[in-house]
């Protein structure tokens, strides 16, 4: 099985492939989605919010020298 995944789905199927990565034992989730996903205790879920780091990254830019 899977070490860990990628999630980059609609927020309609994010938690259906996280149930498929459970079953397949995936240790960790890079989660993409806005779903905040439900996973055993075992699982690790990262989520990233695309309009922070996209705010983040506008902030640099402008700001750099």
């Amino acid at each position: 099985g899977a070490e860990l995944a990628i999630l980059t789905v609609s927020s309609r199927s994010a938690q259906v492939m996280t149930d498929r990565l459970v079953r397949m034992n995936a240790k960790g989730i890079l989660n993409f989605t806005p779903v905040r996903l439900a996973v055993p205790d075992s699982m690790k879920v990262m989520n990233i919010d695309l309009s922070v780091e996209l705010q983040a990254l506008i902030y640099l830019i402008r700001n750099s020298d």
